[in-house]
C-alpha cells in the first residue's frame, strides 16, 4: 500500500511539474507573438522589450528567426 501511495505521489509530482512547464512555455510563446506583432507595427525594439519583458538580444534573435530582420 505504501509503495502504491509513493508511486501515486511521484506521478502527481511529475504531472504538476509538466503542467507548470507547459504554462511557462505558453507564456513565453505569447510574449514572442506580442513582440512580433508590435515589431510589424513599427514599434521600437526598446519599447517592445519593456512591454514584453524580453531582452533586446532575445528580440533580435526572435526577429531574425522569423525572418523579420
Amino acid at each position: 500500500m505504501e509503495e502504491s501511495l509513493k508511486k501515486h505521489r511521484d506521478l502527481k509530482n511529475v504531472m504538476d511539474t509538466q503542467r507548470r512547464e507547459g504554462i511557462e512555455i505558453g507564456r513565453i510563446e505569447e510574449r514572442e507573438k506580442t513582440a512580433i506583432g508590435l515589431f510589424k507595427e513599427a514599434i521600437d525594439i526598446e519599447i517592445i522589450s519593456k512591454v514584453t519583458g524580453l531582452s533586446e538580444d532575445e528580440l533580435q534573435r526572435l526577429l531574425r528567426k522569423e525572418g523579420l530582420i
